[in-house]
């Protein structure tokens, strides 16, 4: 009995220490689990407190930006105030300055360009108010003058008779036809190969654009301003209106079969496609309205070309209104017209990378730039010349003043701006002084 006993004992100490030892288990278990816990919560608490600081250094960044936002308007409310005071001065000094009216004020501010450009900084005329300001009111386009499309009530036939009328640039002198364009057409001192090679390269994948409907939603008045928007009263109206544009990427699209006007009309559409990238103007083609209601012509260099291209159907459109830029999505199922592209593509940028590396440092002197376009619908055409002013929109985008020769039908061309990068042409100054996309 005293073995049985004994070993009864043995057994329940046996039992209690197994249970004493899941009980420690369970125990470190759970500590273990708190500790992570513990260290997770410690690890957020930390990246909250990171981020908490980081967004502090944000505001106090905004602050300062403000701060010295309020500093510089307050210096340009005083130098418009000087400004003013110059343009009181000469229409006091005018015999008719009681009966003038608003829009002849307006143009005796323009006529004072060249004496206010002296004053201080470089500056435009902001017709929002009639006064000369950079910022007159927020998001104000600032530099807004006349489009440069060619609106024909003709169609395509009249095309060549606006030319022949045209009375800005009567014969057209200073557009030279890309098929005879050559170096001696270039700034004396910069008449080398490199450059027209790429000037030629640029010329290639410039396209004729043609909007045979304005958009019902085209706005009376630009965002914020008091300023009538570029064909409000056309509404409605198809009339063909023509401009120009540049090829800017072609790629294979995956999405679907092709969606040309070929294969929209065939019973068995291509899979094979590619989307071709267009930009130019958005006081050109306005929203998905006119989008759907533009083709485009590209190869266009002379006018017995034989190789011309036109595309109309679009599948994608994005435009930004106060920068007046736009780019529309072609697509096509020709694949030897996207391996043209794309090799003219490559030859571009190879020569674009060069030019502005070359011009880099040189850009604010010698201004040197040049545009390719379609003036008055009709083909090709280069014209080279010099920027005069650059300033500053919306903190991040440059846009330019040049006298290079522009005619109706240039609105959306790219102007090459050496050193500079490149814009699109939205129209002209009362000045007279073209001006560019932002």
């Amino acid at each position: 009995m005293a073995e049985k006993s004994k070993g009864t004992t043995e057994e329940n100490c046996k039992e209690q220490t197994e249970a004493m030892a899941s009980a420690a288990y369970d125990v470190e278990a759970k500590l273990l689990e708190f500790q992570e816990d513990f260290i997770s919560e410690l690890h957020a608490a930390s990246t909250l407190m990171s981020n908490l600081q980081t967004e502090v250094h944000i505001l106090s960044k905004r602050t300062e930006e403000i701060r010295a936002n309020q500093e510089k308007l307050a210096r340009k409310v005083k130098a418009l105030n000087r400004k003013m005071n110059i343009i009181n001065k000469r229409m006091n000094t005018s015999s008719n300055k009681e009966t003038l009216p608003s829009q002849m004020q307006v143009d005796l501010m323009s006529n004072t360009w060249d004496t206010l450009h002296t004053l201080e900084v470089h500056e435009f005329l902001c017709k929002t108010t009639g006064q000369m300001d950079v910022q007159c009111v927020q998001d104000c386009p600032h530099i807004i003058g006349h489009h440069e499309q060619q609106i024909s009530e003709g169609g395509e036939s009249d095309l060549h008779q606006h030319l022949a009328d045209c009375k800005k640039n009567p014969g057209h002198t200073n557009f030279i036809p890309v098929d005879t364009f050559s170096v001696q057409h270039l700034p004396e001192r910069h008449q080398d190969i490199e450059l027209y090679t790429f000037i030629k390269a640029a010329a290639d994948l410039t396209v004729k654009i043609s909007v045979t409907m304005t958009s019902p939603r085209r706005p009376d008045f630009w965002p914020n301003t008091n300023i009538p928007y570029f064909l409000y009263s056309m509404k409605g109206s198809q009339h063909l209106r023509t401009g120009s544009g540049v090829v800017i990427d072609v790629f294979k699209w995956t999405t679907g079969a092709c969606k040309c006007h070929k294969c929209q009309h065939s019973d068995k559409r291509n899979i094979d496609c590619w989307k071709i990238q267009v930009n130019t103007a958005a006081n050109l083609v306005f929203d998905d309205i006119e989008a759907r209601n533009t083709y485009i012509t590209l190869f266009y260099d002379t006018e017995d070309s034989s190789n011309v291209v036109q595309l109309s159907a679009v599948e994608d459109f994005n435009k930004d209104i106060p920068r007046d830029v736009c780019r529309l999505d072609f697509v096509t199922c020709d694949r030897n017209l996207a391996a043209k592209l794309d090799l003219s593509l490559k030859e571009y940028y190879v020569c674009y990378n060069k030019a502005t590396e070359r011009y880099r440092a040189t850009r604010d002197e010698d201004k040197v730039m040049f545009h390719v376009s379609h003036p008055h619908g009709c083909c090709k055409r280069i014209s080279v010349g010099q920027w005069k002013d650059k300033i500053i929109f919306r903190n991040s985008f440059n846009r330019f003043t040049y006298s290079v020769a522009t005619c109706p039908g240039c609105s959306g061309a790219s102007v090459y701006f050496l050193g500079n990068g490149w814009h699109s042409h939205c129209g002209v100054l009362n000045c007279g002084l073209g001006y560019s996309s932002a």
